[in-house]
């Protein structure tokens, strides 16, 4: 469909505290920022742009799938060291890592209790093949 939808254009999360999010996303997760102003904070980098905005619920532990249906997951290329390099920021990870025949994921959870993860996934392998693996 030509004209329709080209692109995600970004993936909005709805956060609490605005500031420490993007402390969190911009120097923990090493996104950097492409657009501010007192209500969103847009990152730049790889693949769909991600933004916060303002005015999400308060933060009051991890978010379950009824809370926050949503996942976000990081493209890299050595998960061992994508995840060592979260932890010498600081970040913990739930649980160990999880290899398949999808690759390997590891989750962690931002400051507010969202879900997000690391994945490296199998070489050669899509996105459309890796979600239904999952």
């Amino acid at each position: 469909m030509t004209g329709m939808i080209e692109r995600v254009a970004y993936a909005v999360i709805y956060v609490a505290d605005l500031d420490a999010m993007a402390r969190f996303y911009g120097e923990a997760l090493g996104l950097p920022i492409v657009e501010r102003n007192e209500r969103f904070v847009a990152f730049g980098g790889a693949g769909a742009p991600l933004a916060l905005e303002a005015g999400g619920p308060p933060a009051d532990g991890p978010r379950a799938k009824d809370r926050n249906p949503t996942l976000i997951q990081f493209a890299v290329a050595d998960i061992a060291a994508g995840v060592a390099a979260l932890r010498e920021r600081g970040v913990p990870f739930e649980g160990d890592i999880r290899r398949g025949p999808y690759g390997a994921l590891a989750f962690f959870r931002d400051p507010e209790g969202n879900r997000l993860g690391l994945l490296s996934a199998e070489r050669g392998m899509t996105l459309g093949q890796v979600a239904p693996l999952l």
